[in-house]
């Protein structure tokens, strides 16, 4: 019995190394992504910004092995531990192999623990992404210079309005502009009494 638990051993070993193996890339993908500081994002060129586009790619591609790699070992531990629960009472240094496999549990468990919190760590990295990257496209807009538009002014007179409006609504009103220029229009042209 004790081969079965030295090949299940065996099988708890690969799989942990091959996890922790991969925990420690997600752990320096997301050190090197955090470390980036605001000079370079002030200064990001259109390849950096596709780099960065390309980062979500990566932590979701981090994603999968982490999943297929937990599962792994947890049914390697599983199998393990069975194996240990079946060996004899009569089992020469029963109490040494049992240290080892609760050692090897023990390890195995804390790696789970961690891969559980690389997954929670990549996901807030995946819903932090689109907010980086939409706060650099707001940070690389320029602020739009309107030309001047000939706007006519109103007085707050009743019989002036539909006029004013008729060319308002023509010279600024239908023009492809944000609401808050179109406002900012209409305050404009507005005097006397309507201001």
């Amino acid at each position: 019995m004790t081969t079965s638990l030295s090949a299940r051993q065996g099988l708890l070993t690969k799989t942990t190394g091959r996890l922790k193996t991969i925990l420690d890339e997600i752990s320096e993908t997301l050190r090197t992504r955090s470390f980036e500081d605001e000079e370079v994002k002030e200064n990001r060129s259109s390849r950096e910004e596709h780099d960065m586009q390309n980062g979500s790619l990566q932590l979701k591609k981090l994603k999968k092995p982490v999943e297929a790699a937990s599962t792994s070992v947890e049914n390697a531990l599983q199998t393990y531990t069975a194996a240990a629960d079946m060996l004899d009472k009569g089992t020469p240094d029963l109490s040494a192999i049992l240290d080892k496999v609760l050692s090897n549990s023990s390890m195995a468990q804390d790696l789970l623990l961690r891969a559980q919190t690389s997954m929670v760590e990549l996901d807030t990295a995946l819903e932090e992404l689109p907010m980086v990257t939409s706060a650099s496209q707001e940070e690389e807009t320029t602020p739009v210079q309107l030309a001047p538009i000939p706007v006519p002014k109103f007085s707050g007179k009743i019989r002036e309005w539909e006029s004013f409006w008729s060319a308002f609504e023509y010279s600024v009103h239908t023009r492809r502009i944000g609401d808050i220029y179109k406002m900012n229009y209409f305050l404009d042209s507005l005097e006397g009494k309507a201001r």
